[in-house]
């Protein structure tokens, strides 16, 4: 992905800052949630590929996807 920002999450930490607004948060999942995440990202159309639409993304995603 390219930016004109060489910092994207200090970017979004002076944002919240700035306006007062979480606009990114981190969750911990338990891996037994893991199969469900993935199910539910995938009906959303959230994918290794649509995040990462390079050779890594594509190999991500077929591996989810067969392996």
């Amino acid at each position: 992905m390219f930016s004109s920002f060489d910092d994207i999450e200090g970017y979004v930490r002076y944002l919240e800052n700035e306006n007062k607004n979480v606009y990114l948060k981190i969750f911990d999942l338990p891996i037994r949630d893991r199969a469900k995440a993935i199910i539910d990202l995938n009906e959303m159309d959230i994918t290794a590929t649509s995040l990462f639409p390079d050779l890594d993304g594509i190999c991500k995603a077929l591996k989810e996807k067969h392996f």
